[in-house]
């Protein structure tokens, strides 16, 4: 005989899990003995569970399978809810595993119990809670599945906490393997469809499944081949298009009517993945009605879901893509880039701000395939368009959610998977929701650089504030972080990481030569002039 702690290991053994990413509280306590017990995974220990979801979530998106988290009961997965809506939305594949009071003691309601998957429903793309030891495999198998197939999200199984000592005959777990298929016998129709327009007049859209999928350069060569424009969607999470693309026509607007009237210059748009992710709506709908308007896409849950389509293609991206692109007998493997922009041209864009013109020095000195996170904070648009301008492979988006608190422990989670260092860039008051995060990539000597903007307030919202006001009136309410002062880098530091602080161009060669040569977290102070 068995017991649930046993199907737990054969279960990490089999789907080769390396670390199970957690928050551990008294419902968990069996469910740590276990995976201390095993020979198979890490426990990574966090500080807070929606770094803890957030890490996973960087783990998961470079990894590309399910992260296992462990949260504690209801008050735990409560505290991971922002991020994991984030990564709900983001369709980062997780398998979250919450702790559950035992089964006799559920019926007098326990602190901290209470209904975990109810609690879910709008975060996880499935619930489930485990009632018997004996259903233990199936649903870690079927959560498993669920989490990475399309469209990839998180799961949750709570599993109550008597569950891992009850004894169950032999089970059988095994790894799936899934294969992407695309039928080719409607891939005709698509091409007809997509070598119709005159030049200038097909558009692609790339949503983050064109990156999730490795459909990046499958993409360049398609869309060189037909002479078509591609645009990056709205909150695109991950990179989709290496920005120095010659057909790379930079990222839509995040209003409808923007989108509605740029996309009016095309006979044909393509949408490649989930959607075009808005903020506001301004008066129209994003897609225009009198457009042939392709969406292709990986789950039925989103496809045609949102625009009426002329045609709707339901199928992995990449073996569609690669089905298009044998269709149109494209032989090539590569595609030539555009230059990058010189750099005296750079230099006078930015050079009229001090705090822009560093932004821009510092990152002109990074090798560009360095993974770059950024989060809402105020210097988000000037850091996404230097990036981009420098032709930086790997730009990671504000969260597609919208909650703060997902740039550090994601930079963190993508620099353990990768092993080397990204770069995280954070405002002062964005970054007090995660800063915990660095505690844990000093735990584990993660090499991550975390860039801090020094404002002293909360300065997106004065600006978004001011836009409303009259100039006279520069009266802002509760938006100042300075009464009494926050001294973010002395919270760094106390959590683990190294301070740089950069004032000057000079301080850039070198802040840069320490942070790249140390193997766990630093936490660089830019300040806003």
């Amino acid at each position: 005989m068995q017991t649930g702690s046993d199907v737990l290991n054969k279960f990490i053994s089999t789907f080769e899990i390396d670390y199970v990413f957690g928050n551990p509280g008294s419902t968990e306590l069996a469910f740590l003995e276990t995976i201390q017990q095993g020979a198979n995974a890490t426990y990574f220990l966090t500080l807070q569970e929606s770094s803890t979801v957030g890490i996973a979530a960087g783990y998961a998106m470079i990894t590309k399978k399910p992260a296992v988290v462990n949260l504690h009961n209801y008050v735990g997965l409560a505290n991971a809810l922002c991020n994991l809506y984030n990564a709900f939305k983001s369709g980062i594949p997780l398998l979250i595993i919450a702790g559950q009071h035992e089964r006799p003691y559920l019926i007098h309601d326990p602190v901290m119990s209470g209904e975990l998957t109810t609690l879910a429903q709008t975060a996880v793309k499935y619930a489930y809670e485990v009632t018997a030891a004996k259903d233990l495999a199936v649903a870690l198998q079927r959560c498993y599945a669920q989490a990475i197939l399309p469209a990839p999200g998180p799961v949750l199984l709570s599993i109550p906490m008597d569950i891992w000592q009850e004894k169950v005959d032999e089970v059988a777990i095994k790894k799936t393997k899934f294969l992407n298929t695309c039928d080719n016998t409607e891939i005709d129709e698509v091409c007809d469809a997509l070598v119709k327009p005159a030049k200038g007049k097909l558009a692609f859209i790339a949503d983050y499944e064109t990156g999730s999928s490795n459909s990046i350069n499958l993409l360049h060569l398609i869309a060189d081949n037909l002479g078509a424009d591609v645009y990056a969607a709205p909150y695109h999470v991950r990179e989709v298009i290496n920005p120095l693309s010659l057909n790379y026509k930079g990222r839509l607007p995040d209003k409808s009517g923007d989108v509605h009237d740029l996309l009016m210059h095309y006979n044909t748009v393509v949408l490649l993945g989930e959607k075009i992710k808005g903020y506001l709506y301004t008066g129209k709908a994003s897609i225009p009605q009198n457009i042939h308007f392709i969406h292709i896409c990986g789950s039925s849950q989103h496809l045609a879901f949102d625009y009426p389509c002329d045609l709707a293609i339901l199928g992995d991206l990449e073996a569609t893509l690669t089905a298009i692109s044998k269709r149109l007998n494209i032989n090539k493997t590569s595609i030539l880039l555009k230059p990058i922009v010189d750099n005296k041209e750079l230099e006078k864009k930015y050079k009229h701000h001090q705090l822009h013109y560093l932004i821009f020095a510092l990152l002109n000195k990074v090798d560009r395939s360095v993974h770059l996170i950024t989060e809402g904070s105020s210097e988000d648009c000037t850091v996404q368009d230097i990036a981009t301008t420098l032709g930086f492979a790997h730009v990671n988006f504000s969260p597609r959610g919208g909650g703060l608190g997902w740039a550090m422990p994601l930079a963190t989670g993508i620099s353990l998977a990768t092993k080397r260092h990204s770069i995280c860039f954070v405002g002062d008051g964005g970054s007090m929701y995660a800063i915990h995060s660095i505690w844990s990539a000093a735990k584990y000597n993660i090499p991550v650089i975390f860039i801090c903007f020094i404002n002293k307030e909360y300065r997106v919202l004065k600006t978004d504030f001011s836009q409303n006001k009259s100039p006279r009136d520069k009266q802002f309410l509760s938006l100042d972080l300075n009464n009494p002062p926050i001294d973010v880098q002395q919270i760094a530091l106390s959590f683990g990481a190294q301070l740089k602080e950069i004032q000057s161009i000079e301080d850039i060669e070198p802040a840069l030569n320490s942070c790249f040569s140390f193997q766990g977290p630093t936490f660089i102070a830019l300040y806003h002039q």
